[in-house]
């Protein structure tokens, strides 16, 4: 976010301003994960439950007003545009898939090295490499994860 804003010619104060939260959020989690793993990882597990709550609920509402015409909520983007959003957004997620395949078969060897250095299996570290990028699609190896490398 820093380098692109100082591409964007954005100056340096309202970079810094903006990054505030983001800095502060980082160091409370990362003091939560290094003092206290076991209630942080509630805590956001939580906070994934409460978010798949809350998509399958805005989700039933928008395709209630798409079948049925019934808007509970005023000025909601229509489904059409929302599932666009998501098509494109699923589309170039799905470029990960074969970037997986790729890795694991292509650099085998480095991840298998790599995984016996960090303790974890080379699912675990290829999944920790491809979460830089987007974590959506580490979720397709998660049950292959052990417990150290990101499966808890």
């Amino acid at each position: 976010m820093l380098i692109a804003g100082i591409a964007m010619d954005i100056p340096l104060n309202i970079i810094v301003i903006n990054l505030l939260p983001v800095i502060i959020l980082s160091i409370i989690i990362g003091f939560g994960l290094f003092k206290y793993q076991d209630r942080t990882l509630r805590v956001f597990n939580l906070l994934g439950r409460s978010i798949v709550v809350i998509s399958t609920i805005g989700l039933l509402i928008s395709i209630l007003d798409f079948i049925l015409g019934i808007k509970l909520i005023s000025n909601m983007i229509p489904f059409e545009e929302a599932f666009i959003i998501v098509g494109k957004t699923a589309v170039m997620i799905s470029g990960a898939y074969p970037l997986f395949h790729f890795i694991s078969n292509k650099l085998g060897k480095h991840l298998n090295k790599l995984s016996s250095k960090l303790g974890i299996n080379q699912f675990s570290t290829l999944g920790l490499m491809t979460s830089l990028a987007n974590a959506i699609p580490t979720m397709g190896i998660y049950g292959s994860m052990d417990n150290r490398g990101g499966k808890f």
